[in-house]
């Protein structure tokens, strides 16, 4: 009996022994993948994802969604194939700026940016939907709206590109070696100034409608035909724009996000100035 015992024990003994120079158990999944070589593929689909594929957020879920279906190199090609009718065929007509041979720094990984994806599409919807506001009234003002983010909203799909109403105000020259902030003004901006030298008074008159002040050309006549033609906005437009930026503000989430990825941004930039400090003084 003990002859039996020391054979099955050296049985398993044996089997342990060469189970342990296995690179990982040979459990497998439905699909009949390896963990680690799940876990390898998973991965690389990512990294392909992230540097090679500029896909909106929806199309990005069903990426990772999918990723078990997606192992050739062929795979992917269809898959940039299929992206390129959500990318907006006039950006790549646009003109883009030759850029320095910087160096630069990739982070990969998945989130990456410290909360789960679901999260992280519903507060970038969130900051989306903030971003439209702004640029509506941005317009609406007649001031000068960011035309990279004009862009970046285009290639989200939400709107047409509409920018280009008001002409861009030339940029004021300024000196490479002055300051970022410039230093508190001692005197007051108007001590030296002579009233008889303001300008003269233009005759326009102000009137509450609607709970929106609108601008006539007379004081006089202020009616529908002396009104001045510009973009008066719509009160209730206006509170349920202000609600939802009401919302935005109060919730924890997306503070969170936006806080995260500012410091992130802060950091990235510190680092190009370490990496680039003398091509950027070039």
């Amino acid at each position: 009996m003990e002859e039996k015992y020391k054979e099955i024990a050296q049985d398993l003994f044996t089997r342990s022994m060469a189970e342990s120079e296995m690179r990982s158990a040979p459990y497998e999944f439905p699909e009949d993948s390896p963990i680690e070589q799940l876990e390898e593929r998973r991965h690389r689909l990512e990294r392909q994802i992230s540097q090679d594929i500029k896909l909106e957020p929806e199309i990005l879920l069903r990426a990772k969604q999918d990723f078990l279906k997606i192992d050739s190199a062929a795979d992917l090609e269809l898959m940039k194939e299929k992206s390129v009718d959500v990318v907006d065929v006039g950006f790549k007509e646009r003109e883009i700026p030759m850029e320095r041979e910087y160096q630069r720094v990739s982070i990969s990984g998945e989130e990456k940016c410290g909360v789960p994806f679901t999260d992280l599409v519903d507060a970038a919807k969130c900051v989306v939907k903030a971003l439209l506001i702004r640029e509506k009234y941005i317009n609406r003002s007649m001031q000068t709206f960011c035309k990279t983010t004009a862009h970046a909203l285009q290639d989200l799909g939400t709107k047409p590109l509409d920018f280009g109403i008001y002409d861009d105000i030339a940029e004021t020259p300024v000196d490479a070696d002055a300051p970022v902030h410039p230093p508190v003004s001692e005197t007051h901006p108007y001590d030296n100034q002579d009233p008889s030298n303001m300008p003269a008074d233009a005759g326009y008159g102000c009137m509450m409608v609607g709970g929106v002040i609108h601008v006539y050309n007379k004081r006089t006549n202020m009616d529908k035909s002396m009104e001045l033609d510009l973009p008066y906005p719509d009160l209730k437009e206006y509170i349920a724009d202000m609600n939802v930026m009401m919302s935005l503000i109060i919730n924890g989430p997306v503070k969170s996000f936006c806080y995260r990825r500012l410091q992130y941004l802060s950091s990235k930039f510190q680092m190009h100035i370490l990496l680039n400090e003398m091509k950027e003084l070039a």
